[in-house]
């Protein structure tokens, strides 16, 4: 860390720190700092988040699979993925004349539970959820008919 002036000689100083990232995932993260002063008298703590990524333009993962009426089916798998947080959004396509519905599930201890969820009367479906870090996994459910879906998620 640096004083933004080029030292250390008042009592309030702005000051600019690069940290590295290598090793950590995609994704917003917080970083903490707290100052100490010369007399090794500590200040408040502050925090600001940290998004980890490539570009700025989300990049969508595009899953297939199929369900039949009364079924389940999961992406990435039935274990999930973990998520450091922001938007996670999903968009289901399925055969004309089915039902399929989309829900995003959070895992919490060994249970899962829907957090988000769109159950129309088609196999369109869409869920976009302001997600904090955690494991999640797309759930599509046959509510009626059976056929192969396509579901794009966007992080």
């Amino acid at each position: 860390m640096t004083a933004t002036d080029g030292s250390f000689s008042s009592n309030r100083e702005a000051v600019q720190a690069t940290v590295s990232t290598s090793g950590l995932s995609a994704g917003k993260h917080t970083v903490y700092v707290r100052a100490r002063n010369n007399n090794g008298t500590y200040g408040p703590v502050s925090a600001l988040f940290v998004t980890v990524g490539g570009s700025t333009t989300p990049t969508p993962t595009t899953y297939t699979g199929s369900v039949s009426s009364g079924t389940n089916s999961y992406q990435p798998g039935s274990a999930g993925f973990s998520y450091a947080g922001g938007t996670l959004k999903g968009n289901l396509t399925g055969p004309s004349g089915t039902d399929f519905d989309l829900y995003l599930q959070k895992l919490s201890g060994s249970t899962w539970s829907d957090v988000g969820a769109s159950e129309g009367s088609t196999s369109t479906e869409a869920i976009t959820y302001a997600a904090a870090s955690g494991t999640y996994r797309w759930r599509v459910y046959g509510y009626s008919g059976s056929g192969s879906y396509t579901l794009t998620e966007t992080k």
